[in-house]
Protein backbone atom coordinates (compact mmCIF):
# COMPACT_ATOMS: atom_id res chain seq x y z
CA UNK A 1 0.00 0.00 0.00
CA UNK A 2 1.29 3.39 -0.50
CA UNK A 3 0.96 6.33 2.39
CA UNK A 4 -0.84 9.41 1.06
CA UNK A 5 0.48 12.76 1.50
CA UNK A 6 -1.21 14.19 4.81
CA UNK A 7 0.08 17.97 5.95
CA UNK A 8 1.34 16.63 9.10
CA UNK A 9 3.97 14.84 7.25
CA UNK A 10 7.73 16.26 8.12
CA UNK A 11 9.51 16.15 4.67
CA UNK A 12 13.01 16.82 6.71
CA UNK A 13 14.40 14.31 8.94
CA UNK A 14 15.87 14.51 12.53
CA UNK A 15 19.29 13.27 12.39
CA UNK A 16 21.11 11.99 15.50
CA UNK A 17 24.71 10.96 15.28
CA UNK A 18 25.09 7.50 17.18
CA UNK A 19 28.65 7.57 17.19
CA UNK A 20 31.94 8.20 15.47
CA UNK A 21 34.35 5.28 16.91
CA UNK A 22 38.56 6.32 17.41
CA UNK A 23 41.37 4.52 17.72
CA UNK A 24 41.95 6.09 21.04
CA UNK A 25 45.07 6.09 22.89
CA UNK A 26 47.82 3.82 21.01
CA UNK A 27 50.93 2.23 21.91
CA UNK A 28 53.64 3.58 20.08
CA UNK A 29 57.06 1.80 18.95
CA UNK A 30 60.09 2.38 16.60
CA UNK A 31 61.24 -0.60 14.35
CA UNK A 32 63.72 0.94 12.56
CA UNK A 33 65.76 3.85 12.44
CA UNK A 34 69.03 3.02 10.65
CA UNK A 35 70.43 6.82 10.97
CA UNK A 36 70.18 7.06 14.63
CA UNK A 37 68.00 10.31 14.95
CA UNK A 38 66.87 11.06 18.59
CA UNK A 39 63.63 9.87 18.63
CA UNK A 40 61.84 11.61 21.71
CA UNK A 41 58.16 11.74 23.50
CA UNK A 42 56.56 9.05 21.03
CA UNK A 43 53.71 8.11 23.54
CA UNK A 44 52.47 12.08 23.67
CA UNK A 45 51.96 11.27 19.29
CA UNK A 46 49.10 8.89 20.52
CA UNK A 47 48.13 9.87 23.44
CA UNK A 48 44.64 11.78 22.48
CA UNK A 49 46.09 15.38 23.33
CA UNK A 50 46.09 17.69 20.99
CA UNK A 51 47.27 20.84 22.73
CA UNK A 52 50.30 22.42 21.38
CA UNK A 53 52.27 21.60 24.36
CA UNK A 54 51.47 17.58 23.97
CA UNK A 55 53.91 16.26 21.23
CA UNK A 56 56.56 13.82 20.34
CA UNK A 57 58.85 13.60 16.93
CA UNK A 58 62.23 13.09 15.56
CA UNK A 59 65.55 15.10 15.73
CA UNK A 60 67.32 15.60 12.08
CA UNK A 61 69.19 18.13 10.71
CA UNK A 62 67.61 21.30 9.50
CA UNK A 63 65.75 20.91 5.89
CA UNK A 64 66.09 17.00 6.13
CA UNK A 65 64.12 14.26 5.90
CA UNK A 66 64.02 11.48 8.32
CA UNK A 67 65.23 8.67 6.36
CA UNK A 68 64.91 4.69 6.85
CA UNK A 69 62.42 5.93 10.07
CA UNK A 70 59.50 3.67 10.98
CA UNK A 71 56.78 4.22 13.69
CA UNK A 72 54.39 1.90 14.34
CA UNK A 73 51.05 2.42 16.88
CA UNK A 74 49.28 -0.88 18.19
CA UNK A 75 45.77 0.12 18.70
CA UNK A 76 44.11 -1.25 21.63
CA UNK A 77 41.84 -3.37 19.88
CA UNK A 78 41.13 -4.43 16.33
CA UNK A 79 38.95 -2.42 14.62
CA UNK A 80 36.69 -2.42 11.18
CA UNK A 81 35.43 -0.02 8.86
CA UNK A 82 38.67 2.23 9.11
CA UNK A 83 37.51 5.06 6.48
CA UNK A 84 40.12 7.42 7.01
CA UNK A 85 43.80 8.16 9.27
CA UNK A 86 43.73 11.39 10.92
CA UNK A 87 46.97 13.48 12.25
CA UNK A 88 47.69 17.03 13.85
CA UNK A 89 50.56 18.24 12.78
CA UNK A 90 53.03 20.09 14.63
CA UNK A 91 54.09 21.14 17.76
CA UNK A 92 55.07 23.68 20.75
CA UNK A 93 53.70 26.84 21.71
CA UNK A 94 54.44 27.53 17.84
CA UNK A 95 52.01 25.23 15.36
CA UNK A 96 52.66 27.32 12.34
CA UNK A 97 56.37 27.71 11.67
CA UNK A 98 56.83 24.41 9.78
CA UNK A 99 58.21 21.72 12.57
CA UNK A 100 55.60 19.16 11.44
CA UNK A 101 55.56 16.22 9.03
CA UNK A 102 55.37 17.28 5.50
CA UNK A 103 54.24 13.75 4.31
CA UNK A 104 54.66 10.21 5.44
CA UNK A 105 53.29 6.52 4.17
CA UNK A 106 50.37 5.05 6.35
CA UNK A 107 50.56 1.14 6.14
CA UNK A 108 47.64 -0.25 8.24
CA UNK A 109 48.05 -4.13 9.35
CA UNK A 110 46.15 -6.40 10.46
CA UNK A 111 47.02 -8.62 13.86
CA UNK A 112 49.03 -10.49 12.20
CA UNK A 113 51.00 -7.66 10.03
CA UNK A 114 49.58 -8.48 6.75
CA UNK A 115 48.75 -5.19 4.61
CA UNK A 116 45.16 -3.78 4.51
CA UNK A 117 46.05 -0.13 2.96
CA UNK A 118 48.83 1.89 2.09
CA UNK A 119 48.32 5.56 1.69
CA UNK A 120 50.17 8.99 1.98
CA UNK A 121 49.21 11.32 4.24
CA UNK A 122 50.04 15.39 4.29
CA UNK A 123 50.82 17.13 7.45
CA UNK A 124 49.47 21.06 7.11
CA UNK A 125 51.46 23.34 8.77
CA UNK A 126 49.72 25.46 11.27
CA UNK A 127 48.71 23.07 13.85
CA UNK A 128 46.28 21.52 11.58
CA UNK A 129 44.86 17.91 10.28
CA UNK A 130 46.03 16.08 7.91
CA UNK A 131 43.52 13.42 6.65
CA UNK A 132 44.01 10.21 4.54
CA UNK A 133 40.88 8.99 3.49
CA UNK A 134 41.05 4.75 3.29
CA UNK A 135 38.95 3.63 0.21
CA UNK A 136 37.37 1.21 0.32
CA UNK A 137 36.80 0.65 4.02
CA UNK A 138 38.83 -2.12 5.43
CA UNK A 139 38.26 -4.28 8.50
CA UNK A 140 40.15 -5.89 11.13
CA UNK A 141 43.20 -3.15 11.70
CA UNK A 142 45.62 -3.26 14.78
CA UNK A 143 48.78 -1.88 13.35
CA UNK A 144 49.08 1.59 12.02
CA UNK A 145 53.03 1.84 10.84
CA UNK A 146 54.84 5.78 9.56
CA UNK A 147 57.42 5.77 7.25
CA UNK A 148 58.94 7.62 4.42
CA UNK A 149 58.21 10.47 7.00
CA UNK A 150 59.62 14.15 5.30
CA UNK A 151 59.20 17.22 6.96
CA UNK A 152 57.60 20.41 5.96
CA UNK A 153 59.08 22.58 3.28
CA UNK A 154 61.10 25.53 4.27
CA UNK A 155 61.33 24.25 8.12
CA UNK A 156 64.37 25.78 9.92
CA UNK A 157 63.73 23.75 13.35
CA UNK A 158 65.72 20.92 14.00
CA UNK A 159 62.83 18.56 14.68
CA UNK A 160 59.94 17.18 12.81
CA UNK A 161 57.06 17.20 15.11
CA UNK A 162 53.39 15.66 15.46
CA UNK A 163 50.64 15.63 18.57
CA UNK A 164 48.53 12.87 17.74
CA UNK A 165 47.37 10.08 15.05
CA UNK A 166 43.89 7.99 15.26
CA UNK A 167 42.28 6.07 12.36
CA UNK A 168 38.49 6.98 12.26
CA UNK A 169 35.79 4.12 12.19
CA UNK A 170 32.03 4.76 9.90
CA UNK A 171 30.01 6.97 12.01
CA UNK A 172 26.53 6.05 12.55
CA UNK A 173 23.25 8.10 12.07
CA UNK A 174 19.55 8.16 13.11
CA UNK A 175 17.74 9.80 10.72
CA UNK A 176 13.56 9.82 11.86
CA UNK A 177 10.53 11.39 9.51
CA UNK A 178 7.20 11.48 10.96
CA UNK A 179 4.06 11.54 8.91
CA UNK A 180 1.14 11.59 10.97
CA UNK A 181 0.55 8.15 13.17
CA UNK A 182 3.63 6.58 11.41
CA UNK A 183 7.57 7.22 11.84
CA UNK A 184 10.07 5.87 10.14
CA UNK A 185 13.71 5.50 10.79
CA UNK A 186 16.85 4.79 9.15
CA UNK A 187 20.36 4.27 9.67
CA UNK A 188 23.29 5.52 7.76
CA UNK A 189 26.71 5.16 8.07
CA UNK A 190 28.86 7.92 6.89
CA UNK A 191 30.60 8.47 4.41
CA UNK A 192 28.17 5.47 3.19
CA UNK A 193 24.87 7.04 1.72
CA UNK A 194 22.68 3.46 1.61
CA UNK A 195 20.20 3.59 4.40
CA UNK A 196 20.31 0.70 6.45
CA UNK A 197 16.24 0.60 7.46
CA UNK A 198 15.81 -0.28 11.05
CA UNK A 199 12.26 -0.06 11.90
Amino acid sequence: SQMRYSPTCLITPTATLINTKTSGVLQAAVTANPNNYGIFNLPLTSDGDISGASYGGITRPANQNATGVVIRYTLPTVMDRIIRVNLWNNGGGVLNDFDGIGTATVTLRDINSNILFVGTIVGPNGGGIGVLNVLPEVNGVKYIFLSNITNLAGGAAADILWRHIQVEAASLVDFEWTCGAFNLTAQFDSPDTTPTLVS
